[in-house]
């Protein structure tokens, strides 16, 4: 089992979600249909934005060697109300069922709320995701809210 270290993102980091998310995402069921030359250059921006803005990337990391980056959970709290509004999560596929993801997950509901029984609202969900945690969560991409758009 690899030490798993959880950490804030990095300027270093960011080339890594960035790629990982685009990719992955881009063969979910919603993103499917658009052409790449507008699906690379809006989700990108998008991304960008959130990465920028008031949301939270937290990495799970090799805790021995922090440059091996093991997956990332991108949240930001609810405009709404208390809820975790979850943007994207990903786990590198050698590292999936290990228990990364729930611990990325675990840990931004622990820093929205100490509620346990949490409502989380996706806004981003690809093949894997819908696969794990169909049943846990409400999908919503109307809740990718920046603050320019508050």
């Amino acid at each position: 089992m690899i030490p798993l270290l959880l950490r804030t993102i990095e300027a270093g980091d960011v080339h890594f979600v960035l790629k990982s998310w685009l990719k992955s995402y881009r063969n979910s069921c919603f993103a499917t249909e658009i052409p790449n030359e507008v699906y690379f250059r809006s989700h990108r921006a998008l991304i960008l934005r959130l990465l920028d803005d008031r949301s939270v990337t937290m990495m799970a990391v090799n805790a021995e060697d922090e440059d091996q980056i093991l997956g990332f959970v991108c949240y930001s709290p609810g405009v709404i109300s208390e809820c975790l509004v979850l943007h994207f999560i990903y786990v590198k596929s050698p590292f999936r069922r290990f228990g990364i993801g729930h611990r990325l997950l675990e840990a931004a509901k622990a820093a929205v709320s100490h509620e346990r029984d949490l409502p989380i609202v996706v806004s981003h969900a690809n093949r894997e995701f819908k696969r794990f945690y169909k049943d846990l969560f409400v999908y919503n991409p109307y809740m990718i809210r920046t603050s320019s758009e508050a």
